[in-house]
């Protein structure tokens, strides 16, 4: 059995066309139906039918589609094993990362990755980190870079931050250079959406300060929210890191929360150990050391 016909099974069922495949393979859709053919006829039997609308699998098609995938992980990761043992790492890593830090670390990571491994190549998504997590628990990303609000047992973060009161450019109620955490009550204020372990510890904390929090929108866009802030929309609560140039431009304004302090710290977190693949691990070591040497010398933005 030919590992590429399996490969460009599999291309063709994501693609969901032969041209589109065709597109993304540089085959053309003629060659991409006789290497399917040679395949139908060695699993004797049609794995795909073609609609109006592109490809469907058969009931072959999708009995073969988890084995395919399988086999071909299998082969990448022994590939991978191979080169590395020669010091060269291969294949495709997945990263997740908070949107406080994400423009700035990955941005570092991926520059001096492609000098160091040439042959990995980073797929990088931003989410919050209920998301992050998310990403990480179905196997979509590989490493995430996360925020708490609390320390992780047995983990070191890979930097720590303030949290602010963020208000739009000149407002005077974050003119201080601190704010304590009751004159929050009432104010208006943006949350991030989704549930997290930050907006659990904000609704805590204010029940113990006797503040009632006056949510006035729900945003999962870090960027929508610093512009919904800038327009006088409400205010929010956002790790210094995240908005440190804008504060610096004048484009917004902010107090650290104190009375009681609410403290941003970021960590590295990463899947099952069993399916973390040789090119992952280097890449978490590397970049472990990346966010140590921005942390040391003040570079995360």
């Amino acid at each position: 059995m030919d590992l590429e016909k399996l490969k460009t099974f599999v291309r063709i069922v994501e693609s969901g066309s032969l041209s589109a495949a065709s597109r993304h393979l540089g085959l053309g859709p003629s060659a991409l139906s006789r290497q399917m053919a040679v395949l139908e006829s060695e699993m004797r039997g049609r794995l795909l039918h073609r609609t109006g609308r592109g490809v469907e699998m058969t009931d072959l098609g999708e009995r073969i589609l988890p084995r395919a995938r399988r086999l071909i992980e299998e082969a990448e990761a022994l590939e991978a094993e191979v080169a590395a043992s020669s010091g060269v790492f291969r294949g495709n890593v997945h990263v997740a990362a908070v949107p406080a830090i994400a423009g700035s670390i990955m941005t570092k990571v991926v520059y001096l990755a492609r000098q160091k491994y040439p042959d990995v190549v980073i797929h990088v998504m931003v989410g919050l980190t209920g998301q992050v997590e998310q990403w990480i628990q179905e196997g979509k990303a590989d490493l995430g870079f996360v925020l708490k609000t609390a320390p992780m047992d047995d983990q070191v973060p890979l930097a720590s931050s303030r949290m602010l009161l963020v208000g739009k450019p000149g407002d005077h109620f974050t003119q201080p250079a601190e704010i304590a955490f009751r004159r929050l009550n009432g104010v208006p204020l943006i949350r991030p959406g989704g549930p997290s372990g930050f907006r659990r510890k904000l609704e805590d904390m204010a029940l113990e300060q006797d503040v009632t929090l006056n949510f006035v929108a729900e945003i999962d866009s870090h960027e929508l929210t610093k512009q919904m802030v800038s327009a006088g929309v409400g205010y929010a609560l956002m790790a210094e890191l995240a908005v440190q140039q804008e504060i610096e431009d004048g484009r917004l304004s902010a107090s650290a929360i104190v009375q009681p302090g609410l403290p941003a710290l970021f960590y590295l977190v990463h899947g099952s150990q069993k399916n973390t693949g040789l090119a992952t691990r280097e890449l978490s070591r590397f970049m472990r050391n990346v966010a140590e040497e921005m942390s040391r010398l003040g570079t995360w933005r």
